[in-house]
């Protein structure tokens, strides 16, 4: 008979090859997280015999909401045997893994498309991305004076706070953010590129190009003239551009000829809803969109 148990030192190779089997390389985002992120004292397995068929990695986190920080737990890398699937045992993990996060934080988060059920277990869309679509021949040349490749962590780290400050539910400063952030663009095969006026760093964004487009899958700006240069400098490499933002984010006004779509990119799940209304002091006819609705922060974090 099977059963679940967190993780063991003497485990993590096995996960580790659990996760490259089941997630695969995904851009070269799977090795990245093994390498920087993956903690085996953060993982919940089912072991069935003397074999680890599912795994669930759990990852402590801060956000501001509301104007208070917050404690959430966000799972990733959900990955399973395919008898595990067809046996149930993924569901076990996962139920085990709401039930220990139910008794830790206030708010359990999850990528919106790493399990096709989490919406039977109350995860609602909270996080939107948008997507604009538009092709260089429409853009307006702003010129592209002060972009550059160079990158310093403490700028840019400064920076997205200062832009995060607009919305809800970011992540509150982590140590090694930026460190990561670079990391990661640079096993997806990305580039990251910063927007300097003078010596002020006002602008970063990260994009990758497939065939004849550019995807800017990250852009964080300080203003509308660091937005302008650093689009108009995307849309020199290739004739389309895609710029991914949050739902919430109103680019339209520097590209109002791109066409949009939205996607739901994380979902939420309260743990204790009576909790979450005292704490933010919600009226009884008051819904939890009136915390969750306003500015919702696209995170480009998937762990």
């Amino acid at each position: 008979m099977g059963r679940v148990r967190y993780a063991a030192e003497s485990d993590a190779a096995a996960i580790k090859k659990l996760h490259r089997d089941c997630q695969g390389e995904r851009a070269g985002y799977t090795e990245f997280y093994l390498k920087n992120v993956f903690d085996v004292r953060r993982t919940l397995i089912y072991e069935e015999g003397n074999r680890i068929v599912a795994a669930i990695d759990v990852i402590p986190h801060q956000i501001s909401l509301g104007g208070r920080r917050i404690g959430v737990n966000r799972f990733a890398m959900i990955s399973s045997l395919a008898e595990a699937k067809n046996l149930g045992y993924e569901k076990e993990l996962f139920e085990a893994a709401l039930d220990m996060s139910d008794r830790q934080v206030l708010v359990t988060l999850i990528d919106a498309k790493e399990v096709p059920y989490a919406k039977d277990y109350a995860f609602q869309p909270r996080f939107i991305r948008q997507d604009f679509a538009f092709e260089k021949k429409f853009f307006p040349r702003y010129g592209t004076s002060g972009v550059t490749t160079h990158t310093d962590e403490k700028d840019m780290e400064s920076l997205y706070n200062r832009f995060a400050s607009h919305f809800q539910g970011y992540y509150v400063s982590e140590e090694g953010k930026m460190q990561n952030l670079l990391k990661r663009a640079e096993e997806e095969h990305a580039q990251v590129y910063s927007y300097y006026n003078g010596e002020n760093l006002e602008g970063y964004y990260i994009s990758y190009i497939t065939n004849d487009t550019v995807i800017v899958d990250e852009i964080v700006y300080e203003n509308g003239e660091a937005l302008a240069r650093m689009l108009s400098h995307a849309s020199d490499k290739k004739p389309n551009i895609v710029v991914r933002a949050s739902g919430s984010e109103r680019l339209d006004k520097v590209i109002p000829y791109a066409k949009t779509e939205k996607y739901p990119e994380t979902l939420v799940r309260i743990n204790d809803k009576a909790l979450f209304r005292k704490c933010f002091q919600l009226g009884k006819t008051e819904s939890f969109k009136t915390v969750w609705g306003y500015k919702a922060l696209y995170q480009h974090e998937k762990y």
